[in-house]
């Protein structure tokens, strides 16, 4: 088994909410902020909301660590939540993951490597160290949802932010 440390800072890190006609990303970031432990850093987010797809993307600050990246996803998936996380340099490390839906303490998620590789992440874990575990993926298991492909890279990339809102907390 291969295990791969994640620098944030080689990441442009985004978190796709779909179905988000309900979610008042705001109040849920502040209570987010509220429950955290390390209210020193002040970070600003910035979504828009993508009406094509009735979803919200949030762009999310290039020093928010690996820990709360990913207990985020988990965090804001009262729908279906991705955490989308571009590499800088190499597109084989870009990698997308989802809460595990068998996950019955909300505390795993599922990560999906460019290069047919994943790994099972428990977030509570990985606050000490930002490495993940690398698995071959089943050939079934490896879907980018469409929203992810090739085609929108560059708009993640060149994430629009003169039209986002912006969302300054504390973690």
């Amino acid at each position: 088994m291969k295990t791969q440390i994640i620098n944030m800072n080689d990441y442009h890190k985004f978190i796709l909410l779909m179905d988000s006609f309900t979610l008042n990303l705001e109040e849920m970031l502040k209570k987010y902020s509220s429950l955290t432990m390390h209210r020193d850093e002040l970070y600003a987010f910035h979504s828009i909301y993508l009406n094509e797809m009735d979803s919200m993307l949030i762009a999310c600050p290039d020093d928010l660590s690996f820990y709360h990246f990913h207990h985020l996803v988990l965090w804001l998936a009262s729908g279906k939540s991705y955490g989308i996380m571009l590499h800088k340099e190499k597109e084989e490390l870009s990698y997308y993951c989802h809460p595990d839906p068998n996950d019955q303490e909300d505390e795993t998620v599922i990560g999906y490597f460019n290069t047919n590789t994943m790994f099972y992440l428990h977030v509570p874990s990985s606050a000490k160290q930002p490495m993940v575990e690398i698995h071959e993926a089943p050939p079934d298991a490896f879907t980018w949802p469409s929203i992810l492909s090739a085609d929108n890279q560059d708009y993640f990339s060149n994430f629009p932010f003169n039209e986002a809102k912006k969302i300054s907390l504390n973690l």
